[in-house]
This record gives structure tokens, sequence and C-alpha cells, in this order.
């Protein structure tokens, strides 16, 4: 099980090794991101796949129904 020091820990390390971006950036390849490497969407079998929005709520992505429409087209 995953404790809230792991949590921490692991949220201390990525933000003194990574770029960490409040804004939703191209990860490079063309993928939507967002934090410290966030994929919004993923790619499985038939194409690419969005995150359910009230997923990304629980974990304290707030976005707009007009930002995450965004996201899915």
């Amino acid at each position: 099980m995953i404790t809230e020091e792991f949590y921490q820990t692991y949220g201390n390390f990525a933000k003194e090794h990574e770029n960490v971006k409040l804004k939703i950036y191209d990860d490079g390849f063309g993928v939507p991101t967002i934090g410290a490497g966030f994929a919004l969407i993923n790619k499985v079998k038939e194409g690419w796949e969005a995150y359910n929005i009230d997923y990304l709520k629980t974990i304290g992505i707030n976005l707009s129904n007009k930002q995450y429409e965004i996201i899915c087209h």
C-alpha cells in the first residue's frame, strides 16, 4: 500500500528533479501533460483515451468542462 510518506517523498523528489509545470503542456511526443509528467491521455489499443474528469478531480486536477472537451478531441 502506498503511504502518505511515499507521496510526500516522491513529490519532493519530483519537484527537485522534474520541470514542474502548473499548466497543461505538450510532453514532446504530442501528449497533453500537467505537473511533473502526468499524462492527461493514454495510448490504448484503439487510439487515445482521456482520464475521466471525475477521476482527475479526485487527484487535484480541476479542469473546466471546456478544457476537458479540448483534451478529449
